[in-house]
């Protein structure tokens, strides 16, 4: 005769019941709901025993389900999912190894070892400054999609949508928002070519009059 599902799963219990017992885990029993009595019995059962009580109709345990701590699980489940998927996405980008130990506590080793899995070629030499055109395109893009953030607390997605919207390396991008970050928050770095500060240009109005 085929067990069912149902049996299956009160002989499970009843085998996490005897290992508690062996590991002398008395807590984990007491929350179920076994006292000295109920454990000299459980104690008294074979094998063959126990798998017999889990064919009988009826049984004595209850199954119930922590609606609270589950969701609380599931959201911590959720949340590590899409940090992976933000590593993922930074380490195919091309994301430079101070950012990973900045953003993950990833070492050296990991970062080469996340490289070689996602099929990137090993990282060489110092990331590359950006140039004038692009820090004004990640000053007006982090303006728009960020607006006064410390750059301090930038986060995995947030990287990505700077990338994403700019097209400028994150090898670049993240020495840029170093800078900015000793410097207390974005601000560009030439002038001209629209990033001219309008107290230069009233200045030199001034001078001009």
């Amino acid at each position: 005769m085929s067990r069912t599902k149902e049996a299956d799963l009160i002989s499970a219990l009843y085998l996490y019941a005897s290992r508690c017992w062996a590991e002398g885990d008395l807590p984990a029993l007491r929350e179920m709901g076994f006292g000295r009595e109920e454990i000299e019995d459980l104690l008294s059962l074979s094998l063959a025993d126990i798998q017999r009580l889990c064919n009988v109709n009826g049984h004595p345990l209850k199954v119930e389900l922590d609606r609270e701590t589950f969701r609380l699980i599931v959201r911590h489940l959720h949340r590590e999912r899409r940090n992976e998927e933000s590593l993922r996405a930074l380490i195919v980008a091309d994301a430079p190894l101070p950012m990973m130990q900045t953003l993950y506590g990833m070492n050296g080793k990991e970062y080469t070892g996340w490289r070689q899995m996602l099929g990137m070629p090993p990282a060489a030499g110092r990331p590359p400054d950006a140039d004038e055109e692009a820090s004004h395109r990640v000053w007006h893009a982090w303006h728009a999609l960020l607006g006064d953030r410390d750059p301090d607390e930038l986060q995995p997605a947030e990287f990505l949508a700077l990338h994403d919207d700019t097209q400028v390396p994150l090898r670049s991008l993240w020495n840029l928002v170093q800078r900015w970050s000793v410097r207390g928050g974005p601000s560009l770095e030439h002038e001209g070519a629209g990033g001219e500060d309008a107290a230069d240009r009233d200045g030199a109005d001034e001078t001009d009059s």
